[in-house]
């Protein structure tokens, strides 16, 4: 994220820098908390739920990969992917699924599971990103 951003516009952002994608956010659908990072500070890490552009219709895009930071991207089945040796089990594949998990559930409509956003105005009227679980009182 760079200074200031909200997580939704960090997340939106970084698909399109990386991938040439433009995707639009969802929800936050799993987040990992840790004390133990660089310079005995905390870490958060998020994964977000995204989906494609509209302007894609039903077409799926080719990734484009950043060349100075991705060596290589592609659409694979999302089995297979947590399937890899990488996430079959451990921290980030229990991460991976149950993001994955919520991220097929909030696309089908049947729930309101994850994070979702909405900016308000804070008490000195300036622009705030609340996220939230379900559905907002507004």
């Amino acid at each position: 994220m760079d200074p200031k951003e909200d997580i939704q516009a960090a997340a939106v952002r970084e698909v399109l820098e990386e991938t040439g994608i433009r995707t639009e956010f969802t929800c936050i659908a799993a987040c990992r908390e840790s004390h133990q990072a660089a310079f005995d500070s905390s870490d958060l890490y998020y994964i977000c739920a995204l989906r494609l552009s509209k302007e894609y219709g039903d077409a799926l895009p080719e990734p484009k990969p950043q060349e100075k930071e991705i060596a290589e991207a592609k659409w694979m089945p999302l089995e297979e992917f947590l399937g890899s040796k990488w996430y079959t089990k451990g921290l980030y594949g229990s991460m991976l699924r149950t993001a994955a998990g919520t991220a097929q559930k909030v696309a089908a409509g049947e729930s309101h599971e994850g994070l979702n956003a909405v900016k308000l105005p804070s008490l000195g009227r300036r622009e705030e990103t609340m996220y939230f679980a379900g559905m907002a009182r507004l």
